[in-house]
């Protein structure tokens, strides 16, 4: 449920600023007490293990509509999942992300820790607190009520979420997160499967008229992403 600068856009100027209607993250002070920052650190540097993992997986994904190139772990234990990356995005305005992304055992967002590098370091957790309600950096988010998952928009790791969510063709709210601005905000989005590895995504939100066709791989991930990204093997 990804996107790219281009949808970013048009997601803000569907939306307005991120101020009036999302919530945006705030640079906050590296010393504070941060949960999540030691498994960014431990997962996201060369050394990460899976040592004790009962099955994992790792994933190359490069944008083929400007510079950007995604390196994801994947770990599957008995009781969740636990995704740690690294990724550039190389456009006009670049950036990094590392993120920490834990999921339960049917692959459904428990958490999800992002840190943003573009000369300023910012910080954004979110956390499920029900089963479409969450919580944005400690503090209860309503204006996501009602979202089914997240969407992350440098990254098409979250089409593999909402398409083991929805099984078929549907629709769900994800709580979108615009990673440039780091903002958050609900969006409504349609799956339509045309074959079991091949569907068809359509945003119904802040990108209103955002189509794009998504191909999977052997394990459900996305292989490729019209206009915006593609595997690595």
């Amino acid at each position: 449920v990804s996107g790219s600068r281009e949808r970013d856009e048009l997601a803000h100027d569907a939306s307005g600023s991120a101020g009036t209607r999302g919530l945006t993250c705030e640079t906050q002070d590296r010393t504070r007490w941060n949960p999540f920052r030691a498994s960014i650190v431990d997962c996201c540097d060369v050394g990460f293990s899976f040592q004790g993992v009962r099955n994992g997986m790792f994933r190359r994904w490069r944008r083929v509509d400007q510079p950007g190139l995604e390196l994801a772990r994947i770990a599957i234990e008995k009781h969740g999942v636990t995704v740690a990356s690294t990724l550039v995005d190389g456009g006009d305005e670049p950036f990094s992300l590392r993120y920490i992304w834990t999921l339960d055992s049917s692959w459904r967002t428990r958490g999800l820790r992002i840190e943003h590098m573009d000369g300023d370091d910012h910080w954004l957790t979110i956390e499920r607190t029900g089963p479409a309600s969450w919580r944005v950096d400690n503090r209860p988010a309503p204006h996501l009520d009602g979202c089914d998952e997240l969407d992350l928009s440098a990254t098409p790791f979250c089409n593999a979420l909402a398409i083991r969510r929805l099984g078929g063709d549907g629709e769900l709210t994800a709580a979108y997160i615009n990673a440039s601005e780091m903002s958050v905000e609900p969006s409504r989005q349609r799956y339509e499967r045309i074959d079991a590895r091949n569907w068809r995504y359509t945003d119904l939100g802040v990108a209103h008229g955002f189509t794009a066709a998504l191909q999977l791989d052997r394990d459900g991930l996305i292989e490729h992403y019209e206009g915006l990204f593609e595997a690595l093997n």
